[in-house]
């Protein structure tokens, strides 16, 4: 989905929002989305991805009395601050891996997440759920339901995501419009240290990077303005590096997960003109 968006009701916009769902890259997707969305039509959003480097919640794992702690402090900061803030997996998913992890069976992890999720559901301004058949799906379900949500997408996927909180929330998504500007944006790039080589290109819905490890074979790129960048569904930063005269002599890519936090520098890799 694409960020961009008119609030037709800004002033029902919660100030905290938690995307719930079995299957990170969608409940990550999504909360992005919205977060891109509300910010570029005027309501200042911030999102945190579940494996995001310090993160306000903490560790997925926790101790009940820290989680409720950090949720009370997140939900009391977002209700005093000016920017709406959306956080995905770390209510029921996160928990509920911890606990099976951790050797519980699955009807006690989803008993112990249900107890802790039900007494903090207050907190929280809308709880949305994205279902999935696969995985975590039906344990993820079981607790959402049992904690109570505020919305429920009718299907699986994050453009059913999109659409169900877009719906809910008044905020109507559009296209951005991939303009002329981004080709020089790209081209091919060598990382400063090692062999990793990206390929960034454009099209009509703006720009996409293949070739990078992190973040799956082909991702797009969602503006956050100027030369500045988020990988789709992920809490990382690409920043171009502009000179005088417009070109672009690289990126930067800023890693900002729990085990993974670091800079890494891109060069453009000079296009090789054939011989006449």
């Amino acid at each position: 989905m694409t960020a961009g968006a008119e609030v037709r009701a800004a002033g029902d916009v919660p100030r905290l929002v938690c995307v719930e769902g079995a299957e990170p890259v969608v409940t990550a997707t999504v909360a992005q989305w919205l977060a891109h969305a509300l910010d570029a039509a005027g309501r200042p959003a911030r999102w945190w991805h579940a494996s995001q480097a310090h993160h306000p919640l903490g560790a997925a794992d926790g101790r009940p009395a820290e989680v409720r702690e950090r949720w009370t402090a997140l939900a009391a900061a977002a209700a005093a601050g000016d920017e709406v803030v959306v956080v995905e997996g770390r209510l029921l998913r996160a928990p509920l891996a911890a606990a099976l992890a951790a050797g519980r069976d699955d009807a006690d992890a989803v008993d112990a997440v249900v107890a802790l999720g039900a007494g903090l559901a207050p907190l929280l301004g809308l709880l949305a759920h994205l279902p999935a058949s696969t995985g975590l799906g039906p344990l993820v379900a079981e607790a959402a339901h049992r904690v109570g949500t505020t919305i429920e997408a009718p299907e699986p996927g994050a453009t059913a995501g999109c659409r169900a909180l877009g719906a809910h929330l008044g905020v109507a998504p559009s296209e951005p419009t991939g303009g002329s500007h981004l080709t020089r944006l790209t081209g091919r790039f060598r990382a400063a240290q090692g062999d990793l080589v990206g390929s960034v290109r454009r099209d009509e819905r703006g720009l996409s990077v293949a070739g990078l490890p992190w973040w799956g074979p082909d991702v797009r790129l969602l503006g956050r303005g100027g030369w500045d960048f988020e990988p789709q569904g992920w809490p990382d930063a690409v920043g171009f590096e502009e000179v005088t005269g417009g070109g672009v002599v690289g990126f930067t890519v800023r890693l900002r997960r729990v085990d993974d936090e670091r800079v890494v520098r891109f060069a453009r890799v000079p296009t090789v003109r054939p011989r006449r």
